[in-house]
């Protein structure tokens, strides 16, 4: 019986960086920041899976109307903003969750003014 052959390091490095991704996420949706808007933590899971997904070039203001929102295939985002009002809200809670508290995780997600795309950055350990 054969068995499979080791997984290339790439493949492993990725692995680990989409738990360390998935791990930060549930840390930041169970923070005070978010645990109190079940709908910003909504969209940034879903801004994160998708990205973490490879899926990135469905992630626009129409098809997030659509596809997490619930919008009607017509939906025109010049008529109706719901999706620049959310993402704008998850930054901002994401900016008081990294400045408010003694974060030590490997990882940062952020999301830039001007996409929907998260960032995944990486962070240097804290010293003590």
């Amino acid at each position: 019986m054969a068995t499979a052959p080791p997984m290339p390091k790439s493949f492993e490095d990725a692995k680990s960086r989409h738990l360390e991704v998935e791990s930060e996420l549930e840390r930041i949706c169970s923070a005070i920041h978010f645990r109190t808007s079940k709908r910003a933590c909504e969209f940034l899971r879903y801004v994160v899976q998708v990205s973490l997904d490879g899926r990135m070039d469905s992630l626009k203001e129409r098809s997030i109307g659509i596809d997490l929102l619930g919008r009607d295939i017509s939906y025109d985002p010049s008529s109706d903003a719901i999706v620049r009002v959310r993402a704008n809200d998850v930054r901002k809670r994401l900016t008081s969750y990294y400045a408010s508290l003694d974060v030590s995780s490997p990882i940062q997600i952020n999301l830039p003014l001007g996409t929907y795309i998260p960032r995944f950055i990486p962070r240097e350990p804290k010293l003590e």
